[in-house]
């Protein structure tokens, strides 16, 4: 801005020294539509300059999406694969009696959490509609026990700090993601 203005002051003293000269006006103008051009020209070369760099971070970045992708995959399948895990040996004795859980429904928690992980983590390396299919059913399980988590064990955590401190928040995002 400072250079802009600087040589507005200029071009306005130009004009003042011409018109006292009793100079034409058009030697004014041409020299606004150069000063015009000119920084115009310099402009579009920043803009050039700057969306050259853009498309390679781009670029670069677009590499990465996808194993960013698969390594956000594998974390929250073997997230609920450890969960799902540490409640062997079937029936889960600590859920039946912390939430006063019938047997059968402890162990399908259990086997849910474990077998959502592993189709999570097995459906990337399925390459057709059926590998999809997969990740998206492992995903709708993951939502619903999430939700059902929320509801059921951690009933004190809505909308507060413990909530989004703790790991049930992200295992739920990623289950929607």
């Amino acid at each position: 801005f400072v250079m802009d203005h600087t040589k507005g002051l200029n071009l306005l003293h130009s004009y003042t020294k011409l018109k006292k000269q009793k100079k034409c006006f058009f030697v004014l103008a041409n020299k606004l539509t150069i000063l015009h051009f000119v920084t115009d020209h310099i402009t579009n070369k920043k803009r050039i300059k700057m969306q050259n760099l853009n498309n390679k971070v781009n670029n670069f970045f677009s590499n990465i999406d996808a194993l960013a992708s698969l390594i956000f995959r594998f974390g929250v399948g073997i997230a609920f694969i450890i969960h799902g895990l540490g409640k062997f040996p079937l029936p889960p004795q600590g859920l039946i009696e912390y939430f006063d859980l019938s047997p059968a429904l402890a162990s399908f928690v259990a086997l849910s959490e474990l077998v959502a992980g592993l189709i999570l983590i097995i459906g990337v390396f399925i390459k057709n509609p059926f590998g999809n299919l997969m990740t998206r059913a492992a995903a709708l399980m993951i939502v619903i026990m999430m939700i059902n988590i929320f509801a059921i064990a951690h009933q004190d955590w809505f909308i507060t700090s413990k909530l989004f401190t703790s790991e049930q928040i992200f295992l739920l995002i990623g289950g929607i993601y």
